[in-house]
């Protein structure tokens, strides 16, 4: 038996059978106490919630915590790499619990395979909030996991990217939370909206002024949500980028989207909107590295705009 798999022993046994002496311990797993010693302390630092008592020995903490699990090389990789992504995602209140629980799992790995975890770690880039919003977003996360909990209804300002028949881009919106959803690099949350009278699904990163009203709903057993994009908007437009660009493209996703696809020719994105007009915004905020494909409106309506700008802009 390792020390990995030694420590992790030893906390099973203290699960299972209570306060145990160093030298019990010692002769259970046929070592020196002063090894147990080290294991209890190693333990201890990596936030496994053993105390001792003089005289008595050593025990766990009387608290809500889960039996030890055994886990192969793989699973553990899995663990924290899964731990980074929650830690990077889903703000301060769970970034300290990520931490505790990545420094449990690494104080029980081999060496070999904690430099292994790391290399992988390390080599896997992941697009992340925009820095410009992180705090605010992360924010508004936090209140809308509270209200997802109770069950409570939240008011919001939800800016959008389109703007409504008269102009404006704000609306006021209350809405019963029924989950967070993250998709294509982005965050989301989906619930009923009182003012559509309908399920919604709302850009985090489009939410302001979030507050919790005094009222308790009860969420659906069944919510069947269909997204919008392709609710009543039937025209679909296809953009090629460069094969590179999906992490970019990921981090400013139009709501409109839905479908990204690789093609050898390079990234093909699609569109559903209810008018061409829709399309075009986001398209035009790319400049020269969006190419589109179909349909032929698109392409003239662009065209007809890019002969304006040239005509503003040219010397």
């Amino acid at each position: 038996m390792n020390q990995a798999e030694r420590r992790l022993a030893l906390i099973e046994v203290l699960h299972k059978s209570g306060m145990q002496r160093a030298k019990d311990l010692a002769a259970t797993f046929r070592t020196s106490a002063r090894t147990i010693y080290r294991d209890v302390d190693a333990l201890i630092h990596a936030g496994v919630p053993i105390y001792g008592a003089p005289g008595r020995g050593y025990a766990l903490a009387n608290q809500e915590t889960l039996p030890p699990v055994s886990m192969t090389v793989e699973e553990a990789l899995t663990l924290l790499l899964g731990i980074d992504w929650i830690a990077g995602q889903l703000g301060r209140d769970y970034q300290a619990a990520a931490g505790h629980v990545r420094s449990k799992v690494e104080s029980i790995l081999p060496s070999a395979v904690k430099r292994k975890a790391d290399r992988q770690r390390a080599g896997l880039l992941r697009a992340s909030i925009h820095p410009l919003h992180q705090e605010e977003t992360l924010g508004v996360m936090t209140l809308l996991r509270q209200a997802i909990v109770t069950e409570t209804t939240v008011r919001l300002r939800y800016e959008r990217q389109t703007p409504y028949p008269d102009g404006s881009l704000e609306t006021v919106r209350s809405i019963d939370p029924y989950g967070l959803v993250f998709a294509a690099g982005a965050w989301s949350v989906v619930g009923y909206c009182h003012l559509r009278q309908g399920i919604r699904q709302f850009h985090i990163d489009r939410i302001y002024d979030l507050q919790l009203e005094p009222r308790i709903f009860t969420r659906p057993l069944d919510v069947e949500y269909q997204r919008p994009a392709t609710k009543g908007r039937s025209i679909a437009v296809e953009v090629r980028f460069a094969a590179d660009m999906d992490h970019t493209i990921a981090e400013r996703l139009s709501p409109d989207v839905t479908r990204m696809k690789s093609t050898p020719e390079g990234l093909l994105v699609t569109l559903h909107v209810g008018k061409i007009e829709e399309a075009c915004a986001w398209i035009l905020s790319w400049g020269i590295h969006a190419e589109v494909i179909e349909p032929d409106d698109v392409k003239v309506m662009l065209g007809e705009v890019a002969g304006v700008l040239v005509r503003r802009y040219a010397p």
